[in-house]
């Protein structure tokens, strides 16, 4: 029985990485045929619907984008285990949000990312936020971060370059070194290094 349970899960396991590779290859097709279109439309001096074709690109480079910052929240981290993973996108800010869980206790753990045009607004609100009083600073390699403890809840933000955020948040009792721990098994450098187009 053990071993039909193992083989289950791990026909299970491939299936889902293969559909996976799937809908990102055919991702990354429609983003080229779309483009190409646009291309065709363009040479033609249809430029109404070639920004159409660039808008459903975009749509689909976007998902792409999603699947990649999906890819920093681990499905365990510091022995806490993963939930199903929620992504929005509202007005240039794109956010992927994951819930973790280990015992009763759940940290919340976000990665947030914002438009060129809303760069200098998340700007003014990461100074405002290292400016409470009710928040310490510490260091992870090149970035700022900040935790505070406050109504009943830990968060923990770590500041990346050109705007987005990496947060952490705890709700209820729980120590300050679980969302280090945590963080410790994020790889902050290589995300910053994505966000800023270098990798």
């Amino acid at each position: 029985m053990k071993k039909l349970f193992f083989f289950l899960s791990l026909f299970i396991l491939i299936f889902s990485m293969q559909t996976r590779l799937s809908a990102d290859t055919n991702t990354v097709k429609n983003v080229k045929k779309a483009f190409d279109k646009a291309m065709e439309y363009v040479e033609k001096g249809n430029y109404v619907k070639a920004n159409k074709e660039l808008d459903w690109a975009k749509k689909d480079i976007d998902k792409l984008h999603i699947q990649r910052l999906l890819t920093y929240l681990k499905d365990e981290l510091a022995g806490f285990k993963g939930k199903p993973v929620k992504s929005t996108a509202v007005l240039g800010m794109m956010a992927v949000e994951r819930d973790y869980k280990k015992g009763n206790t759940t940290v919340k753990v976000s990665i947030t990312t914002v438009g060129a045009g809303l760069g200098a607004f998340s700007q003014i609100a990461t100074m405002a936020q290292r400016s409470n009083p009710n928040a310490e600073s510490f260091r992870v390699g090149d970035h700022t971060g900040i935790i505070e403890a406050q109504s009943g809840r830990t968060a923990m933000t770590v500041f990346l370059e050109a705007g987005p955020f990496l947060k952490l948040e705890m709700r209820g009792a729980g120590e300050k070194k679980i969302l280090y721990d945590m963080l410790g098994e994020i790889s902050v450098d290589e995300l910053n290094k994505y966000l800023k187009g270098e990798g």
